[in-house]
């Protein structure tokens, strides 16, 4: 059995044709493609960890700084509690997504979703949100961490070709998050007609 592509050929041909002709690929003709931001941001959240999370980590770092220093002299210990921990905040700060809206895209980490591909937003909370994330589809995109809140939106994606059927993004302001997506999709409608 062959795998089947992941790529459109019907697309992938088209692009090739409009950059073989010299001309403007098709995905760059489109103001609202998938790889750039918009220019007027309504919404942005970074997940943050919470503070307990930061001093554990450079408490646990400093256990180890410790036994370190015991064992090989206090320099070798002072400069691996500092080394360490900062080490350790660097992970955090990469591992603390960007939950933003603008006025083409809902990004969620390094995700991002056409606006013209949302359908309306729906709020989660609590056992909602936690049923969502063990008993939903297996194609759903998720953006969780584990120190985020309890509450976020899903959000039903209508392009027939991306692999997810929705996406569920966690907010530590799920209404304000679910508001700026609806404000964008509104605009957007004004702006492109066409949809």
């Amino acid at each position: 059995m062959v795998p089947r592509s992941p790529i459109d050929p019907t697309r992938a041909a088209r692009c090739s044709v409009a950059c073989d002709a010299g001309g403007v690929r098709e995905d760059e003709a489109d103001p609202f493609t998938e790889g750039r931001d918009g220019t007027a941001v309504r919404y942005t959240e970074r997940l943050w960890a919470p503070l307990w999370l930061w001093l554990l980590v450079a408490g646990l770092v400093g256990l180890l700084a410790v036994a370190y220093g015991a064992a090989y002299g206090v320099v070798v210990g002072a400069v691996g509690m500092v080394a360490g921990t900062l080490l350790c905040w660097i992970g955090l700060v990469a591992w603390s997504p960007l939950v933003r809206v603008d006025d083409r895209v809902l990004r969620a980490g390094r995700a991002r979703l056409p606006l013209k591909y949302t359908g309306e937003p729906e709020l989660l909370s609590g056992e909602v949100m936690r049923n969502a994330l063990r008993n939903g589809d297996a194609r759903t995109f998720v953006l969780r961490r584990p120190w985020t809140s309890r509450g976020g939106i899903c959000v039903a994606v209508t392009d027939d070709d991306d692999p997810h059927p929705r996406w569920l993004v966690a907010s530590r302001r799920p209404q304000r998050l679910a508001d700026a997506v609806r404000a964008a999709r509104g605009q957007l409608g004004h702006a492109d007609p066409a949809e």
